[in-house]
């Protein structure tokens, strides 16, 4: 659990996989439900964020297996909360209608034993999957309801992310400045509660959503801010938000004007066009070499360069001080251009030197006539001929 909350999925699954033959050996149904819950939650974790279909479908193998032994303790709770599980698994997947199924079910377990906590974070997950299904007034209603419950009790890093989705629904309905108030609210409550991650997911829906109505200026302080908390992270999707919205940055500061600074009665005062797209291009090369573990090959591939020369004359021109995040660079023990070696000569000394130069041929002949013809034609003092007999 330590490792899946500081992101290390890898030592998680690790962890996992050496406790399993232990498990398998209890007859604790409880602690076999509570073994496979949270292996599939990692599992589908990763399955998303490394686009693995084999993790996926062992994430759900493991939650119908938990499922099962919650059933057999009559453990309501841990059945709604399997359930929640597959619902958002399956809204990940973008198959909507399973996603409602096993949320709905989720939904009555909690509406059964009065947890309106966990019934709320049901609620917020199936605003999500009404959100990507362009059904904005439900969505509307169940987010609003998520938060409402939640403000109640002391879940703050499920408010904040409650918070966050009705930002996006609200924006999304066309009323952005009550959106930005949303987030900014949702950022401040993941930041009090401890969850950094969750305040820079929140900052990326500033940029996805509310960019037309933001100054490009203060785009570029939300993403410094987001891509500080965001970029050890080994959520996938997390990364690929992160470099989009880099991507809309970019093009919003391309299109705002030139690089020359326009002190005005707002917030252009010192602005620098030409230093802001320096210090998001600078975020991105960032990025993507400590995704590529500082290969300067990887990290161009991940920019889309066709080769890694350009990346490479990019850092050492415009952006020296990223020299020391790349990996160590290798001498090549071979180049494909090169001056030709100096061969040393042998120097002979047992043979006379002759002022004309000298031609040896072996001929290899099986018939002495041909021989002797070949040796009066060159004549025995430009040619050795030796015969030899075929085999």
């Amino acid at each position: 659990m330590v490792e899946v909350t500081a992101g290390r999925f890898n030592e998680a699954l690790r962890f996992y996989e050496s406790a399993a033959p232990l498990v398998e050996r209890s007859d604790d149904h409880a602690l076999k439900g509570a073994f496979h819950n949270g292996i599939g939650t990692l599992l589908n974790d990763m399955g998303i964020a490394e686009k693995r279909e084999d993790y996926i479908d062992r994430a759900l193998v493991d939650y119908a297996a938990a499922s099962f032994h919650f059933e057999q303790t009559g453990h309501t709770p841990y059945q709604a909360s399997v359930e929640n599980n597959l619902g958002f698994l399956f809204f990940t997947l973008g198959n909507f209608a399973e996603a409602h199924k096993h949320l709905g079910r989720a939904g009555r377990f909690f509406l059964e034993i009065n947890d309106e906590v966990h019934l709320a974070q049901v609620n917020e997950t199936r605003a999500r999957t009404f959100l990507a299904e362009g059904k904005l007034p439900d969505a509307d209603r169940l987010a609003r309801s998520a938060v409402k419950t939640l403000e109640k009790g002391g879940e703050q890093a499920l408010l904040s992310e409650a918070l966050t989705t009705y930002g996006i629904v609200v924006a999304r309905l066309g009323n952005y400045s009550r959106s930005r108030v949303l987030l900014e609210r949702a950022i401040g409550v993941a930041e009090t509660a401890g969850d950094p991650e969750g305040a820079g997911r929140a900052r990326l829906c500033i940029i996805e959503d509310l960019s037309e109505h933001t100054s490009a200026k203060e785009l570029v302080s939300v993403y410094k801010s987001a891509a500080e908390v965001l970029a050890h992270s080994q959520d996938g999707l997390t990364s690929k938000r992160l470099f989009s919205c880099a991507g809309k940055v970019i093009d919003l500061l391309a299109a705002s004007g030139d690089d020359t600074q326009k002190p005005t009665e707002h917030s252009w005062e010192g602005f620098s066009f030409k230093q802001q797209v320096l210090d998001c291009e600078k975020t991105l090369i960032e990025r993507a070499l400590k995704d590529a573990g500082g290969s300067v090959t990887r990290a161009a591939r991940l920019l889309g360069f066709n080769h890694h020369q350009s990346l490479i004359a990019l850092i050492n021109s415009r952006h020296k001080d990223l020299l020391k995040t790349r990996s160590t660079v290798r001498k090549r023990r071979r180049h494909l251009f090169s001056e030709p070696r100096k061969i040393k000569k042998k120097i002979v000394t047992d043979i006379p030197k002759s002022t004309a130069s000298q031609i040896s041929i072996l001929h290899v002949e099986d018939n002495k006539v041909v021989t002797r013809l070949i040796q009066d034609t060159l004549g025995p003092k430009e040619c050795v001929l030796t015969r030899a007999l075929m085999a």
